[in-house]
């Protein structure tokens, strides 16, 4: 009986080894908001913006087969205690990041958000429908005004 036990632990451990994939870095800022804090509309938040506008410098995460962009920002906010906010989106059928660290949509006017971009290109499509392959660079970046990031032609 003991030896059948080990026997299914062993099989589970390596099951466990074949899902991981690889891994992706992600990193989490503010820096249009740290360069020009005057853009937050109530004064009381600049509290949250750190002054070189990193949330969370670039860190590494295993990724296991099926993981999306979402799932690695809530093990990062969960392992580093930063707090996070979303919702889900039943006709994009994905989540929706509302705030990090305190900084929500609209903090810095009607076009200011989170986005996100993977190997420096923003995605075209919701955070959890995102699945990540392993050596991917992901970037959440609050944005002051997304219409400018998109006329600058920045990807």
């Amino acid at each position: 009986m003991e030896h059948n036990t080990v026997k299914k632990l062993s099989y589970c451990k390596k099951r466990l080894a074949s899902e991981k994939q690889g891994k992706v870095t992600l990193e989490i800022q503010c820096k249009q908001l740290s360069d020009d804090i005057l853009q937050l509309k109530k004064a009381e938040k600049a509290q949250w913006v750190p002054e070189d506008g990193i949330i969370l410098e670039k860190t590494e995460y295993v990724v296991e087969k099926g993981d999306t962009v979402f799932d690695i920002l809530q093990k990062a906010c969960r392992e580093n205690k930063i707090q996070m906010e979303y919702s889900y989106i039943p006709v994009y059928e994905s989540a929706y990041v509302e705030g990090i660290h305190q900084i929500y949509e609209f903090d810095a006017g009607k076009n200011s958000g989170w986005t996100y971009y993977v190997d420096g290109k923003k995605a075209e499509y919701g955070c959890s429908q995102y699945e990540l392959e392993g050596g991917e660079n992901i970037l959440w970046e609050y944005v002051c005004n997304y219409k400018i990031k998109e006329e600058e032609g920045i990807e």
